[in-house]
C-alpha cells in the first residue's frame, strides 16, 4: 500500500543530507584555502627576511675586505659602523629584547616598547647611494628617527618603495618612469643589532685555544635578530618568524698587550698574583662565603669602611671602593698597553626585607630590613597582635594561609608575633620575604558568675547577637538561648535564679567573632526605687575564658545611680566597660550602646 507522505519525507532527508555535506565541504574548502594563504604569506615574509640578511651580509663583507678601495667600499664601511654603533649593548636590555615575544603587531611601535629605541630596517635598493661616508640616512633607518615609515602590516611583512613624487609600488604609479628607490613604508618587519660583549670570544679563546705572543688578535661579533610579525588569514593571534645571522668584528678586539693582576683581601693582604693576555677574576673569587657578606667583586683602590644608617634606620658597617668596581666575572684584558691591577675584595651586607600583609584587616606595617650577620641572622617579627573584627590573630605565614573548618592554615613556616626569622640558607641578598597574617574565625566560651552577701533578689542578664545578626535577651525569664534555626548551638544559658537564701548566678556564653555580647545586672528587689537605695553595691562579677584568663568587677566601685549595674561588653576577646574607672556604671536602664 502506498503512503502519499512518504515521498515528501524522503525529499527532506534528501534535502538535509545534501546541507551538511555542502556545509562540510565549504568548510574544508575554506580551511584549505586559509591554510594556502598563511603559507604564502609565511614565504613572502621570508624572502623580506632574507633580503635583509643578504644586505647585511654584503655591507659586513665591504667593511671586511675593502676598508680603503673605493668610495662605495668606504660608504659601506661608514654604513657598517652607523649600524654597529647603535647596536644593544647593556646585558638587561639585551636579555629583555633578545627575549622579547609581541602580544600584538602594533605593540612593536610604541614608544615605551624596548625595540623601539634599536629597531632598524635596510633598504637595499640604496646601499650603493652613500658616498659621502657619513654612514647612510637612506639605507639604514631607524624606527625611533622614522615612526612615519615603520607601521603594523596591511597584508603580510614586507617593504614598500616609493619616490619623492609619491609615487609607489603599492598601487597605480602616477608616473611610469617613477625611480622607487625610496622606503615608503617598512610593514611588520625590522631588525635589532646585538653586540656581543668583547669579553665571551676572549674567555672562549684563553680558556680553549690560548693566546700567545703571535696569536693576541682576537674578535668578537654582532647578532642581527631580523623580525617579523603579521596577522594571517582568518585570526586575530600574530603570526611571528625570525631569523638571526652572526658576523664577526675584528676591530672590536684586537693587538691585546699583557696585563698582570695581584689580589687582596679587604684589607690589603695579597692573596694571589696572575698575568697574561688576559685575567679571569673568577678564577680568584673567594672560596668560602664570609658570613652575612656578599662578594660584590674587585676594588681597583682603597676600600673603605663605613658607618652608615639605611632606610630603616639600622646601623651598619659597610664597604665602599675609593675606585672601580670590577665585577666577579669580568676577564682583564688591554688593547693599548701593558697594565698592571692592584685588585681588593669588596663585599657587602647580605640583607633582606620583610614585607608584612595584614591579610585582611585594616593594620598596616611597612617594610623591615634585617641583616645576615646582625644576631646570627635573626630577626624579629612584629609583636603587635593585630585585630580583625570576627578573627582570632593566629601568627605569620610566609607562605599561602587559608581557613580550614573556622582554622588558619599555614602552607610555610609560621612565625608568632614577638617570634624571629632568620634568612634559609643560602638566601641570596636583597631577597624579600613576604609574610601574611593567619587567622581563624573567633569564638569563645566565657563563664560569668554573680556574687552577692545579702538577701536582695539581683538578676544577671544577657544582650547579644546570633550568627545572622539578630539580637536575643537571656535572663531568669528565658534562661537559655539558642542560636538560629538549623543549629544546635546555645548562645547563653543561666544555671539558675536565685531569689532567697541563694546568692550566686553563673552564666556560660558562647560567643561568636564580631558580635557584642552585654552583660548588666539589675536589683530586682528595688527596681522601682528612684533612690540610693536601688543602687547595686555588695556584689561581684567574675568573667573568666581560656582566652582572656579571669577578671573581676566589684560593685562597689561602679559610678552612677539606679537600679541597673551595667558591668562590660565582650567582643572579640575583647572586653571594654561603660567607664573609665573599669568597673562599669550604674543608672536607671540597661546600657547596650557602648
Amino acid at each position: 500500500m502506498i503512503k502519499k507522505g512518504d515521498t515528501l519525507v524522503e525529499v527532506t532527508i534528501a534535502i538535509g543530507i545534501f546541507s551538511l555535506i555542502a556545509i562540510s565541504v565549504a568548510s574544508v574548502m575554506n580551511s584549505s584555502s586559509s591554510g594556502a594563504q598563511l603559507s604564502l604569506e609565511t614565504t613572502l615574509a621570508r624572502e623580506e627576511i632574507d633580503t635583509q640578511a643578504e644586505a647585511i651580509r654584503f655591507i659586513h663583507n665591504a667593511y671586511t675586505t675593502h676598508k680603503e678601495t673605493s668610495d662605495n667600499a668606504q660608504s659601506l664601511t661608514s654604513l657598517w659602523k652607523t649600524i654597529t654603533d647603535n647596536a644593544v649593548t647593556g646585558d638587561d636590555i639585551k636579555k629583555e629584547i633578545v627575549q622579547y615575544t609581541p602580544s600584538s603587531c602594533e605593540e612593536l611601535y610604541d614608544a615605551n616598547n624596548p625595540v623601539h629605541k634599536y629597531a632598524f630596517i635596510l633598504n637595499p635598493r640604496q646601499l650603493d647611494y652613500h658616498k659621502d661616508g657619513s654612514g647612510s640616512t637612506q639605507a639604514y633607518i631607524r624606527l625611533e628617527d622614522n615612526t612615519s615609515v615603520f607601521s603594523s602590516p596591511s597584508t603580510y611583512p614586507r617593504l614598500i618603495f616609493g619616490d619623492s613624487s609619491n609615487n609607489s609600488d603599492n598601487g597605480p604609479l602616477n608616473n611610469e618612469k617613477a625611480d622607487l628607490t625610496e622606503l615608503y613604508r617598512a610593514e611588520g618587519i625590522y631588525v635589532i643589532a646585538v653586540k656581543d660583549p668583547q669579553s665571551t670570544k676572549v674567555i672562549d679563546l684563553i680558556g680553549n685555544k690560548g693566546l700567545d705572543e703571535t696569536n693576541s688578535k682576537v674578535s668578537a661579533y654582532y647578532d642581527f635578530y631580523i623580525r617579523t610579525c603579521w596577522y594571517g588569514a582568518g585570526t586575530t593571534q600574530p603570526s611571528t618568524i625570525s631569523t638571526v645571522i652572526r658576523l664577526h668584528d675584528s676591530s672590536l678586539i684586537s693587538d691585546l698587550h699583557k696585563v698582570s693582576a695581584s689580589f687582596n683581601d679587604e684589607n690589603g693582604n695579597k692573596i694571589s698574583t696572575d698575568s697574561g693576555f688576559g685575567v679571569n677574576l673568577s678564577e680568584h673569587n673567594p672560596k668560602e662565603e664570609k658570613k652575612g657578606w656578599e662578594f660584590l667583586g674587585w676594588c681597583e683602590g682603597e676600600v673603605i669602611k663605613i658607618q652608615k644608617t639605611d632606610e630603616a634606620g639600622n646601623q651598619i658597617d659597610e664597604r665602599d671602593c675609593k675606585g672601580t668596581v670590577h665585577p666577579p666575572d669580568e676577564l682583564l684584558f688591554n688593547r693599548d698597553n701593558p697594565q698592571s691591577y692592584q685588585l681588593n675584595q669588596l663585599y657587602s651586607h647580605i640583607r633582606y626585607t620583610i614585607n608584612y600583609d595584614s591579610n585582611g584587616s585594616s593594620w598596616k606595617r611597612g617594610s623591615q630590613i634585617c641583616y645576615e650577620d646582625v644576631a646570627e641572622g635573626e630577626c624579629p617579627v612584629e609583636a603587635e597582635a593585630i585585630k580583625r573584627s570576627g578573627y582570632t590573630f593566629q601568627g605569620w605565614c610566609d607562605g599561602d594561609v587559608s581557613i580550614v573548618n573556622g582554622k588558619g592554615v599555614c602552607s610555610g613556616n609560621t612565625y608568632q608575633k614577638g617570634g624571629t626569622i632568620k634568612a634559609p640558607e643560602g638566601f641570596p641578598s636583597n631577597r624579600i620575604i613576604n609574610l601574611k597574617a593567619i587567622w581563624s574565625e573567633f569564638n569563645d566560651t566565657i563563664t560569668v558568675t554573680l556574687k552577692w552577701n545579702n538577701r536582695i533578689d539581683y538578676d544577671s542578664h544577657v544582650e547579644g547577637q546570633k550568627s545572622d545578626g539578630s539580637t536575643f535577651h537571656a535572663y531568669y525569664g528565658n534562661k537559655v538561648q539558642s542560636d538560629v534555626a538549623g543549629t544546635d548551638r546555645t548562645i547563653a544559658s543561666l544555671d539558675k535564679d536565685c531569689t532567697g537564701s541563694c546568692t550566686t548566678e553563673t552564666f556560660v556564653i558562647n560567643t561568636l567573632g564580631g558580635r557584642n555580647y552585654y552583660y548588666y545586672v539589675r536589683n530586682f528587689t528595688n527596681r522601682n526605687d528612684t533612690t540610693v537605695n536601688a543602687n547595686i553595691t555588695n556584689a561581684t562579677v567574675t568573667i573568666s575564658s581560656p582566652l582572656i584568663g579571669t577578671k573581676t568587677y566589684n560593685a562597689a566601685n561602679a559610678i552612677g545611680n539606679g537600679p541597673y549595674w551595667n558591668v562590660f561588653v565582650y567582643k572579640d576577646g575583647e572586653i571594654l566597660t561603660p567607664d573609665s574607672t573599669s568597673n562599669g556604671t550604674r543608672s536607671f536602664s540597661p546600657n547596650i550602646t557602648y
